[in-house]
């Protein structure tokens, strides 16, 4: 084997070894992205969930406190205020 015939051998390697790191690289990268996304869309959709069982407790128990004849007591009217700030804060009217 010649000394050209040898270098280029030897490059057509180092070739392949950088395309087969590349290709890994790309490849896991890849990967890691996709977990990343799916992870981060189940936890919102868990998110959705948690914020609409929750709401659905703060819409029934303010509810029940603006019924008349409403709080009476001091503890009652803390309360009903209470769970009126949390079904603001939750946006449990907001639909959508």
């Amino acid at each position: 084997m010649t000394d050209l015939e040898q270098k280029s051998n030897a490059r057509a390697g180092w070739y392949r070894y950088a395309a087969l790191v590349l290709t890994t690289l790309a490849l896991s990268g890849g990967s890691v992205v996709i977990s990343v996304t799916s992870a981060s869309r189940q936890a919102e959709r868990q998110r959705d969930a948690d914020r609409s069982a929750m709401c659905a407790l703060v819409v029934v128990q303010d509810d029940a406190y603006k019924t008349p004849p409403g709080p009476t007591t001091p503890v009652g009217r803390a309360t009903a205020k209470a769970l009126a700030d949390l079904r603001l804060a939750y946006q449990c009217d907001k639909k959508g």
